[in-house]
């Protein structure tokens, strides 16, 4: 379509709306350069809303003003009786010659009426009926206006411009389709980003929770989103302190997430006392003073009691075999070092974590341990035998610092820390 064309075929005054509805699909057909289209007479008809008659009558009389130029398009005898199927005509070729401007449609209209007959376009006539001064007219005038050999002057007035309407323009159903979609996707991309990261950080709020298992977590998305940005930060950060609270304080069972955040539980913790810790300089994860503060707090063993586990799992962990045995370590690991998942929740979004300067001799005895590497395998493989939390994804961290000499070089570590006071007793198993 060129805006060109049908900017052209608008400033016509040519004295008939049919003429200017036909006019208006041979712009809307027509590209630029050359303006040049192919229509058939039955599809002008049925976008312009025009009898078949009406149509063929104005082709010719705009090609007669030098509007169009028409040409017949040349079929091979091969298809020319498959073109000529039905006894219907080949579809012409239009081109618009937009050097010419037509502005007395109306007056040459009336010149063609000589009396011998009425031109097909009536609705010339017709259409000036609704500007004409007098206030009413007869039935018998109207017949007239199809009849009479000498029109009145109300029946000969240039029609009234009517305000110009995009003309109709046929699309596929693939592109209808893909218009209805971006009509009813109304959230940007900017908006639907935001969204992925609300539901990443509900799902990272809620995997550990006790008791929930296979619980719905509709209800529980459903209260996370009405939070307030600053409320959601705050549940995501007291969540691991309120889980411990509960435990000391020897609540039984822990409430669904959706009372935690209906109610706003974490605003009746206690508040945090002010100490060193609190304004202690943050370490970068996985570094040496990073590591060395985890590793003294996994030392100290789990917290005590431990949130039941569903009832599936303590199935599995009562039997005592294999299996047994590692889910039982496995919920050591999720629920019994809070103050650890803290430490690698904040790891996980590449946030520091306070570090007092007492561990600085400890970091002294870290070495680097290239990620993915067989002796990071090793570490892994210690962590859960343990019962321990493993590291979260590194990305592209390169190396992570851990004792030296390996697992084997947990004792001396160990040993060391507690001679400084910053673990209690080792044990040789987390979770015994």
């Amino acid at each position: 379509m060129s805006w060109k064309a049908c900017g052209w075929a608008k400033s016509q005054r040519l004295g008939s709306p049919s003429a200017k509805a036909i006019l208006l699909c041979l712009a809307d057909s027509a590209p630029e350069p050359n303006f040049y289209c192919y229509a058939s007479q039955a599809t002008i008809a049925s976008d312009s809303e025009c009898s078949p008659r009406t149509v063929w009558e104005w082709l010719k009389r705009l090609e007669e003003w030098g509007l169009i130029t028409r040409s017949r398009r040349v079929v091979e005898q091969s298809n020319r009786k498959k073109a000529r199927k039905g006894g219907a005509r080949e579809a012409d070729g239009f081109t618009l010659n937009l050097e010419v401007c037509v502005t007395d449609g109306a007056e040459r209209l009336r010149s063609e009426k000589n009396g011998a007959s009425v031109s097909p376009d009536a609705d010339v006539l017709l259409a000036n009926i609704a500007n004409r001064s007098e206030p009413s007219y007869s039935q018998s005038e109207h017949v007239l206006i199809a009849t009479s050999d000498a029109p009145t002057r109300n029946h000969c007035d240039t029609y009234k411009e009517e305000p110009f309407i995009e003309p109709y323009k046929r699309t596929s159903q693939g592109a209808r389709e893909g218009a209805h979609a971006r009509e009813t996707d109304r959230i940007s991309d900017k908006e639907k980003e935001g969204e992925k990261s609300l539901d990443r950080a509900f799902w990272k709020l809620i995997r550990d929770w006790p008791d929930l298992g296979g619980m719905p977590k509709v209800q529980h998305k459903a209260a996370f989103l009405d939070l307030s940005p600053e409320d959601r930060v705050a549940a995501a950060a007291n969540r691991d302190r309120w889980l411990a609270h509960l435990r000391k304080i020897g609540r039984t069972y822990t409430p669904a997430p959706s009372k935690y955040f209906g109610e706003k539980l974490w605003q009746d913790l206690p508040p945090i006392p002010d100490s060193a810790a609190a304004a202690a300089p943050l370490a970068a994860p996985f570094g040496k003073r990073w590591t060395a503060e985890l590793l003294g707090i996994l030392l100290s063993g789990p917290v005590s009691p431990l949130p039941r586990p569903t009832a599936f799992i303590a199935g599995l962990i009562a039997k005592g075999d294999e299996m047994g045995e590692r889910e039982r370590r496995a919920h050591v690991a999720r629920h019994g070092y809070p103050s650890a998942k803290a430490m690698l929740d904040a790891a996980d979004d590449r946030r520091g974590w306070p570090v007092g300067d007492a561990v600085d001799p400890l970091g002294a005895d870290m070495v680097p341990v290239m990620v993915e590497s067989p002796e990071f395998e090793v570490w892994r493989a210690e962590f859960e035998q343990r019962g321990w939390p493993w590291l979260p994804s590194l990305g592209t961290q390169p190396v992570v610092y851990f004792p030296k000499g390996g697992p084997d070089g947990l004792a001396q570590f160990a040993s060391k820390a507690a001679n400084m006071g910053l673990v209690g007793a080792p044990k040789s198993e987390a979770a015994a």
